[in-house]
């Protein structure tokens, strides 16, 4: 909602529910827009954003589920999803150096989880930082905590399926940049 319409809007809706008060309702917002709702006094839920491992099992769900009924054989087809979901997911991480220095991590005992929140390079944790070369710690600082990583846009689970429609599972394209990114969103949403 515009800004000037919020306070406009939870007045008609508090009027709505004084009228009905078994009326069932829900109001879905932006956590912004939801300052104005909270005078209502409705049970409130509150969607976190997703981490490493949720998105990652989403790509999975959904790419598995967008190969269709040609691939008969379960196997192959859950086989081929998780490779999708694969590529799709360390492209939005940061691309294939990434996934390596991921390895390097996750053979040393780390998982996704640890990866994408850690501070730094787990230094209490030799199996890890003794295992990653100085090059590799500066690309997972620079990947990882740039805020221009489109991990950040896909913890957000509209944008997480807007980057799914935009994936090109032919070529594995992903659109470069963020304009371009977007510009396909809207042609998405316009088609």
């Amino acid at each position: 909602l515009p800004g000037e319409q919020r306070k406009h809007k939870a007045t008609q809706i508090g009027t709505l529910l004084q009228k009905d008060p078994k009326l069932r309702v829900l109001i879905s917002c932006r956590q912004l827009d939801y300052r104005e709702v909270r005078a209502l006094e409705l049970d409130t839920l509150t969607i976190r954003p997703l981490d490493s491992e949720r998105i990652f099992a989403f790509l999975v769900a959904h790419l598995t589920q967008d190969l269709g009924p040609e691939i008969q054989d379960s196997g192959e087809h859950e086989r081929l999803g998780r490779e999708r979901a694969e590529d799709v997911f360390w492209k939005l991480a940061g691309g294939p150096e990434v996934k390596d220095v991921f390895e390097v991590w996750r053979r040393a005992g780390a998982d996704l989880g640890l990866f994408f929140t850690a501070d730094d390079v787990p230094f209490d944790n030799p199996d890890v930082w003794s295992q990653t070369s100085w090059a590799q710690d500066c690309l997972w600082r620079e990947t990882v905590r740039d805020p221009r990583n489109l991990m950040r846009l896909a913890a957000n689970p509209y944008m997480l399926a807007m980057l799914v429609a935009v994936y090109d599972p032919h070529t594995g394209h992903l659109p470069g940049n963020r304009a371009a990114l977007f510009e396909r969103f809207v042609t998405v949403l316009l088609a």
